[in-house]
């Protein structure tokens, strides 16, 4: 399905496109943008069952009821669709009306027909008869296996009337590996959570929702490390549910082979209970099985975590937000925008500082190292400082003072590793293990001029930034107090140290290469630092704790040269 003409509930006559991918629904509340969803996943649906023996067809009545007393005969919904039907492949389209059931125990229920495209003139009683016959259809369901997820899956472990069903090694969900696509799509969104070697995977059945016979809330599940079915958080719980519908496509791929025609997934408040970073990920993951499995997933929410994320995303046919605003009379945002929603998850802009005295370093990552070192230090008030990457190697700022006395004006901060005549490296494709052999060692750097500062170490700085990162998450008991002092503030919650090892690549088989000018890897351990002042504790407890006190005093040395050597500013900035 790719457009939609609403005329349902509190929507009046809005028309928009649905990404052909991923579709996020958002906006203000009480407008009826879940019943929505759950709307467009009970029009579609067939017969073929899911791993836990339902149907992929959902009904709009085990999630949602319409009141007699609502104007409900008013209610239209157009579909246009990518499907073709009859002899002449028609293009097909969806008109969904509602009939009154409630006498014969049925309720209020949702029906579809066949009708004229959208954007098209009337085709007039005649074609539309000639279509319908030629397709031997009316009305019924679009061929598409479809999984609606509701916020029924939220319900606690422990409060629900819970069953489970151990799966055998025998049984055909071993054998074809589905369990092991659940086990990595779970890692993907929280990291190492399932064991590979010890899988554990049952069916979990909660009686929830309002057909409770039918155990609505039942899902594959695989065990969790140092959980159970009934300890694990209602986040662990509802990302479950989500991976387990991704694995109801993947098994229903491989069953049907060239067959298998693709799929709906709806997810009503994806993000509910989850932890932004972890609903981040679940995004990356959705939009990378969504290309594999060929499925359109349309999803509710209010976190600026998909907002930001479904804005980034280039290909607007591909990947859509509807943004509705205004409770009484909705409507669509047009070009929304983090700022017109009024919201940005990542806005952490620091204000720059107009600087008296020039820093030089090679890159990025010596400039981001640099300027949490000086935020660390006791400086004096009056001393502002600009600092700028030049690009270039350590060997030329090492070498500009001696080329002219005007360079002595500035402070030159080469890499740590320049401060000594041979490398330190010699393949990028060497482990940070077999490069820092040896940390903490003592060292004697190089002669150069007073100006010139080298970075703490004797490593590059995303080495030494490594190696701090690397003995507080393994070592985490040892630096307990550290940890917890994180805990103290409320914007340092996320950092944890399973969750900093992931993302700072902390592992044996790390290479230099993996970290060195990633961006993505720098971004993330440079706000770490900065948001947890690891650079106060590190110099009190940390193992290369001296490289950092040599760097400070070198580094008064320096400020003290360069301010004798400026008699004037070359750059007034």
């Amino acid at each position: 399905m790719f457009k939609l003409l609403l005329q349902f509930t509190k929507f009046k006559n809005i028309k928009f496109n649905l990404g052909k991918r991923i579709t996020v629904v958002s906006g203000v509340n009480g407008i009826g943008k879940s019943s929505l969803v759950a709307l467009l996943s009970s029009i579609a649906g067939e017969r073929n069952h899911r791993l836990n023996g339902i149907a992929f067809q959902p009904e709009f009545r085990d999630y949602f009821e319409i009141s007699k007393a609502e104007p409900f005969e008013d209610y239209r919904v157009l579909i246009d669709t990518d499907e073709k039907i009859g002899k002449e492949n028609y293009p097909l389209t969806e008109r969904i009306s509602f009939n009154n059931y409630i006498k014969s125990n049925r309720a209020i229920r949702p029906i579809p027909r066949v009708c004229p495209p959208i954007d098209t003139e009337e085709w007039g009683n005649i074609k539309l008869k000639k279509v319908r016959e030629d397709s031997h259809s009316n009305s019924g369901r679009l061929h598409i296996p479809t999984i609606y997820l509701s916020l029924a899956r939220l319900m606690p472990p422990v409060e629900s009337d819970q069953e489970s069903e151990e799966i055998t090694d025998t049984d055909v969900i071993k054998k074809k590996g589905y369990a092991d696509f659940y086990t990595k799509c779970y890692n993907a969104v929280l990291y190492e959570s399932i064991d590979y070697d010890e899988e554990t995977s049952m069916f979990l059945k909660k009686h929830v929702g309002k057909n409770k016979g039918q155990h609505q809330k039942q899902h594959l599940f695989v065990e969790i490390k140092n959980s159970t079915s009934r300890t694990i958080s209602a986040g662990q719980d509802t990302l479950g549910s989500i991976i387990a519908a991704l694995t109801d496509f993947y098994a229903l791929k491989d069953k049907l082979k060239d067959n298998y025609k693709g799929g709906l997934l709806c997810i009503d408040e994806i993000d509910a209970t989850l932890h932004p970073s972890a609903v981040y990920k679940l995004m990356e993951l959705l939009k990378e099985e969504a290309e594999k499995l060929d499925l359109q997933i349309i999803l509710t929410t209010h976190s600026l975590t998909v907002l930001r994320w479904i804005i980034n995303q280039e290909d607007e046919k591909q990947y859509k937000l509807i943004y509705f605003v205004d409770t009484n009379l909705p409507n669509i945002l047009s070009e929304p925008s983090m700022e017109k929603i009024k919201a940005d998850l990542f806005d952490q802009v620091s204000p720059v500082l107009t600087p008296q005295i020039k820093v030089f370093t090679e890159d990025e990552a010596g400039k981001n190292l640099f300027n949490l070192l000086l935020k660390s230090m006791e400086v004096d008030k009056d001393l502002r400082v600009g600092i700028q990457s030049l690009h270039l190697g350590g060997e030329q700022l090492i070498k500009l003072p001696e080329l002219d006395d005007v360079f002595r004006q500035f402070l030159m901060v080469p890499d740590g590793d320049k401060s000594q005549k041979k490398p330190i490296i010699n393949s990028d494709t060497e482990s940070i293990s077999e490069i820092t052999h040896n940390y903490a060692r003592k060292y004697t750097p190089i002669k150069v001029a007073a100006n010139v500062v080298f970075l703490p170490s004797i490593y590059p700085p995303e080495i030494l930034i490594y190696k701090m990162i690397e003995e507080y998450v393994e070592e985490y008991e040892i630096h307990s107090n550290f940890w917890n002092s994180l805990k103290m503030n409320s914007s340092n919650v996320n950092y944890v140290s399973q969750r900093v090892a992931e993302y700072a690549k902390i592992s044996k088989q790390t290479k230099y290469k993996d970290i060195h000018e990633n961006k993505e890897w720098l971004e993330f351990v440079i706000n770490f630092i900065n948001d947890s002042c690891l650079i106060k504790d590190y110099i009190k407890n940390g193992k290369g704790a001296q490289y950092l006190k040599d760097f400070y005093k070198q580094l008064h040395i320096g400020l003290t040269a360069v301010v004798k050597s400026r008699k004037k500013v070359l750059f007034d900035e």
